[in-house]
């Protein structure tokens, strides 16, 4: 991989192996994985790095914490909830750190890249409502933070997330999403098959 700018890698190497051993618990009472209407998903993962399975000299321990929870509120509308933390130990290279709105799933609107940090936390609650036919439209309300260490994590830097979205059937049960996020200071399109989460 080649770096343009590697003072910004703050000595650490462009590229790290890993090879971790992990334990998984999972709970997952949701009716359909790719648009669920009710339920419950629950996951804690934790995984460990050993220094003597990668070239990496330290130990590097990461946990992941997701919890998601669907509930009709009246008829055509689901309310879904997504609570979720990936946290990793101080000495976790660049490789490995978090980037809030690195996916097309939480902190719809960040650019990934922006805020970057050892661990991340973020939550979200939306409102999907189906409208007529194969139509339907959502609209949700987050935020969201990276942080260095738990003693260092601070309400001041939890930033916003909030948006809408429009919802097309492409078969029976999975949509198109076509979804505008803002944030601070930020905003962007998300278009993906499946439900958020």
């Amino acid at each position: 991989m080649h770096v343009t700018r590697p003072e910004y890698l703050d000595g650490q190497r462009n590229s790290y192996f890993f090879t971790g051993i992990g334990i998984l618990v999972q709970y997952d009472t949701r009716d359909f994985i790719l648009n669920p209407k009710r339920g419950i998903y629950f996951i804690i993962r934790e995984i460990y790095y050993p220094k003597w399975l990668s070239d990496h000299d330290k130990n590097v321990f990461s946990t992941t914490v997701i919890f998601d929870a669907y509930h009709q509120a009246w008829k055509g509308s689901v309310l879904a909830f997504d609570l979720y933390g990936q946290f990793n130990g101080y000495n976790v290279p660049w490789t490995m750190r978090e980037e809030l709105g690195s996916g097309a799933s939480r902190m719809r609107g960040y650019y990934a890249g922006r805020y970057i940090d050892n661990n991340q936390l973020s939550v979200q609650l939306e409102l999907r409502q189906h409208i007529y036919s194969r139509i339907g439209c959502v609209a949700w309300v987050g935020g969201g933070t990276v942080f260095p260490s738990f003693d260092q994590l601070r309400w001041k830097d939890i930033l916003p997330n909030y948006g809408i979205g429009l919802r097309v059937e492409f078969k029976h049960n999975v949509n198109i999403r076509i979804d505008y996020g803002f944030g601070k200071d930020t905003g962007g399109f998300v278009f993906q098959f499946a439900e958020v989460f």
